[in-house]
Protein backbone atom coordinates (compact mmCIF):
# COMPACT_ATOMS: atom_id res chain seq x y z
CA UNK A 1 0.00 0.00 0.00
CA UNK A 2 3.00 2.31 0.79
CA UNK A 3 4.42 1.64 -2.29
CA UNK A 4 1.45 2.54 -4.32
CA UNK A 5 0.94 5.85 -2.48
CA UNK A 6 4.56 6.75 -3.26
CA UNK A 7 4.10 6.20 -6.82
CA UNK A 8 0.50 8.00 -6.92
CA UNK A 9 2.67 11.41 -5.13
CA UNK A 10 5.88 10.60 -7.53
CA UNK A 11 3.64 11.20 -10.57
CA UNK A 12 1.53 14.48 -10.00
CA UNK A 13 4.17 15.82 -8.72
CA UNK A 14 5.87 14.64 -12.15
CA UNK A 15 2.90 15.68 -13.83
CA UNK A 16 3.41 19.36 -11.97
CA UNK A 17 6.49 19.89 -12.78
CA UNK A 18 6.18 19.07 -16.48
CA UNK A 19 2.96 21.80 -16.73
CA UNK A 20 5.58 24.36 -14.93
CA UNK A 21 8.16 23.61 -17.82
CA UNK A 22 6.10 23.32 -21.08
CA UNK A 23 4.45 26.86 -19.74
CA UNK A 24 7.86 28.37 -19.60
CA UNK A 25 8.53 26.41 -23.19
CA UNK A 26 5.34 28.15 -24.90
CA UNK A 27 6.23 31.46 -23.64
CA UNK A 28 3.82 31.65 -20.37
CA UNK A 29 4.71 32.53 -16.97
CA UNK A 30 5.23 30.68 -13.79
CA UNK A 31 3.28 32.74 -10.95
CA UNK A 32 5.82 33.54 -8.07
CA UNK A 33 5.06 31.80 -4.73
CA UNK A 34 2.95 34.63 -2.49
CA UNK A 35 3.78 34.39 1.00
CA UNK A 36 1.76 32.69 3.56
CA UNK A 37 1.41 35.55 5.59
CA UNK A 38 1.20 39.34 5.23
CA UNK A 39 2.75 41.01 8.42
CA UNK A 40 1.42 45.34 8.52
CA UNK A 41 3.70 48.03 9.44
CA UNK A 42 2.62 51.52 9.82
CA UNK A 43 4.22 55.51 11.21
CA UNK A 44 5.76 58.50 10.55
CA UNK A 45 8.06 58.75 7.65
CA UNK A 46 11.55 59.68 8.98
CA UNK A 47 13.03 59.88 6.07
CA UNK A 48 12.86 58.77 2.13
CA UNK A 49 15.72 58.01 0.00
CA UNK A 50 16.73 56.03 -2.97
CA UNK A 51 14.84 52.57 -3.18
CA UNK A 52 13.73 52.81 0.71
CA UNK A 53 11.32 54.75 3.10
CA UNK A 54 12.36 54.62 6.82
CA UNK A 55 9.59 55.19 9.19
CA UNK A 56 8.78 54.76 13.19
CA UNK A 57 6.30 51.93 13.71
CA UNK A 58 4.47 52.22 17.31
CA UNK A 59 5.77 48.46 18.13
CA UNK A 60 9.13 48.02 15.98
CA UNK A 61 10.85 51.36 16.49
CA UNK A 62 12.78 52.70 13.34
CA UNK A 63 11.98 50.20 10.02
CA UNK A 64 13.18 50.53 6.58
CA UNK A 65 11.05 49.16 3.77
CA UNK A 66 13.25 48.34 0.74
CA UNK A 67 11.19 48.94 -2.04
CA UNK A 68 11.61 46.55 -5.24
CA UNK A 69 10.52 46.84 -8.81
CA UNK A 70 7.91 44.25 -7.48
CA UNK A 71 6.65 46.58 -4.61
CA UNK A 72 2.63 47.66 -5.24
CA UNK A 73 1.86 51.03 -4.21
CA UNK A 74 -1.68 51.86 -3.72
CA UNK A 75 -3.09 55.56 -3.00
CA UNK A 76 0.36 56.71 -2.95
CA UNK A 77 3.23 56.71 -5.18
CA UNK A 78 7.07 56.24 -4.30
CA UNK A 79 7.66 59.97 -5.67
CA UNK A 80 5.13 60.97 -2.74
CA UNK A 81 6.22 59.72 -0.05
CA UNK A 82 7.75 62.88 2.49
CA UNK A 83 8.99 63.14 5.08
CA UNK A 84 6.25 63.69 8.38
CA UNK A 85 3.41 61.81 6.33
CA UNK A 86 2.07 58.16 7.20
CA UNK A 87 2.70 54.92 5.75
CA UNK A 88 1.24 51.34 5.63
CA UNK A 89 3.72 48.72 4.50
CA UNK A 90 2.75 44.85 4.06
CA UNK A 91 5.75 42.36 3.60
CA UNK A 92 6.40 38.95 4.41
CA UNK A 93 7.46 38.54 7.90
CA UNK A 94 10.94 38.77 7.59
CA UNK A 95 13.05 41.47 9.19
CA UNK A 96 16.57 42.15 10.23
CA UNK A 97 17.92 42.27 13.28
CA UNK A 98 19.76 45.75 11.80
CA UNK A 99 19.16 49.45 12.94
CA UNK A 100 17.18 50.25 11.82
CA UNK A 101 15.41 46.88 11.31
CA UNK A 102 15.00 46.58 7.30
CA UNK A 103 12.02 44.60 5.41
CA UNK A 104 11.01 44.07 2.10
CA UNK A 105 8.15 46.01 1.01
CA UNK A 106 5.47 43.63 -0.66
CA UNK A 107 2.65 46.62 -0.37
CA UNK A 108 2.77 50.21 0.04
CA UNK A 109 -0.52 52.04 0.95
CA UNK A 110 -1.90 55.52 2.55
CA UNK A 111 -5.07 56.84 1.30
CA UNK A 112 -5.42 60.98 1.71
CA UNK A 113 -8.84 62.47 1.61
CA UNK A 114 -8.90 66.12 1.46
CA UNK A 115 -11.61 68.57 2.07
CA UNK A 116 -13.78 70.91 3.98
CA UNK A 117 -14.80 70.52 7.62
CA UNK A 118 -19.04 70.73 7.43
CA UNK A 119 -19.36 69.66 10.82
CA UNK A 120 -17.26 68.57 14.26
CA UNK A 121 -18.75 66.21 16.83
CA UNK A 122 -16.28 64.68 19.45
CA UNK A 123 -14.01 62.88 18.18
CA UNK A 124 -14.82 63.08 14.36
CA UNK A 125 -15.63 65.49 11.81
CA UNK A 126 -17.69 65.48 8.64
CA UNK A 127 -16.20 67.22 5.33
CA UNK A 128 -17.20 67.50 1.82
CA UNK A 129 -14.39 66.00 -0.45
CA UNK A 130 -12.36 68.06 -2.84
CA UNK A 131 -12.47 65.57 -5.51
CA UNK A 132 -16.46 64.49 -5.62
CA UNK A 133 -18.22 66.68 -2.96
CA UNK A 134 -18.94 63.59 -1.47
CA UNK A 135 -19.52 63.76 2.42
CA UNK A 136 -17.52 62.17 4.58
CA UNK A 137 -17.10 61.29 8.65
CA UNK A 138 -13.42 60.89 9.30
CA UNK A 139 -12.65 59.85 12.87
CA UNK A 140 -10.03 61.67 14.24
CA UNK A 141 -6.60 60.28 15.62
CA UNK A 142 -6.36 61.14 19.32
CA UNK A 143 -3.49 63.42 18.90
CA UNK A 144 -5.49 65.39 16.36
CA UNK A 145 -5.20 69.49 17.15
CA UNK A 146 -8.51 71.34 16.93
CA UNK A 147 -10.29 71.51 13.88
CA UNK A 148 -13.12 74.26 13.47
CA UNK A 149 -16.35 73.92 10.69
CA UNK A 150 -14.64 75.62 7.68
CA UNK A 151 -11.21 74.93 7.95
CA UNK A 152 -9.50 72.66 5.38
CA UNK A 153 -8.34 69.68 6.43
CA UNK A 154 -5.87 66.67 4.55
CA UNK A 155 -6.75 62.93 6.32
CA UNK A 156 -4.46 59.94 6.16
CA UNK A 157 -6.36 56.39 5.76
CA UNK A 158 -5.41 53.19 5.65
CA UNK A 159 -8.35 52.74 2.81
CA UNK A 160 -11.09 50.88 4.96
CA UNK A 161 -14.20 52.44 4.74
CA UNK A 162 -17.65 51.73 5.59
CA UNK A 163 -20.42 51.67 3.66
CA UNK A 164 -22.88 53.65 5.39
CA UNK A 165 -24.43 57.16 4.32
CA UNK A 166 -22.37 59.25 4.63
CA UNK A 167 -19.16 56.75 4.41
CA UNK A 168 -16.96 57.18 7.55
CA UNK A 169 -12.98 55.97 7.32
CA UNK A 170 -10.78 56.86 10.34
CA UNK A 171 -7.77 58.85 9.98
CA UNK A 172 -4.01 57.51 11.38
CA UNK A 173 -3.02 61.52 10.98
CA UNK A 174 -4.87 64.75 10.09
CA UNK A 175 -3.72 68.45 9.22
CA UNK A 176 -5.05 71.68 9.11
CA UNK A 177 -3.70 73.41 5.97
CA UNK A 178 -2.96 76.39 4.80
CA UNK A 179 -5.43 78.44 3.67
Amino acid sequence: MNKKMILIAGTILALILAAGVCALAMGGTVVESVPEEIHGLSGVIVDVGSGAVVFEDAQHGMVQANLTDSTVFEGVDAGELEVGGYIFVDYDGKMTRSLPAQVTALRVYVHMIAGEVTQVDGGSVTIVKDETGEEIVVHLPEDAGMIAVGDHVTAATNGAMTMSLPPQVSAVQIAVDAQ
